[in-house]
């Protein structure tokens, strides 16, 4: 699959990412194996967040195993989040750990037990176009 770019006279040309096409390979279920961005001369070219090429990985149930970012030169590239993430699950298909790994294989991030954390209650706030001329006052919790 192929997402490209045009200046208004119809040459490619790259968008506010920095690439001017996107070439998406996926596997026989539909899922994005690798994604690679590519100049106005459909060479590889590093988009803003500084890789050219995304790699994707499943485990055995078809649910996201790993990424790994790669520059134009086909070396190794950082996300924010590093080189190389890698999802563990349990039984249930439940994330149970996230690990982040630089380019140099030294480690970022190492979530673990995911699935039995709980996420602090958050209450929903309706802002009225009263409170935004008045200020907190005016604020209805719903």
């Amino acid at each position: 699959m192929r997402e490209e770019y045009y200046d208004v006279s119809g040459k490619p040309a790259r968008n506010a990412s920095g690439y001017a096409t996107l070439v998406r390979e996926v596997n026989t279920s539909g899922q994005t194996m690798v994604e690679t961005f590519l100049d106005e001369n459909e060479r590889p070219v590093d988009a803003e967040e500084g890789y050219s090429r995304v790699e994707y990985a499943y485990n055995q149930l078809g649910l996201p195993a790993s990424t790994k970012f790669f520059d134009a030169a086909g070396k190794k590239a950082e996300s924010r989040n590093g080189h190389e993430t890698r999802i563990v699950y349990n039984e249930a298909g439940q994330k149970t750990r996230i690990t982040d790994f630089r380019a140099d294989g030294s480690l970022v991030n190492d979530l673990e037990q995911l699935s039995t954390m709980t996420r602090p209650a958050v209450t929903c706030v309706r802002v009225s176009s009263t409170e935004r001329a008045y200020g907190a006052m005016a604020r209805a919790e719903v």
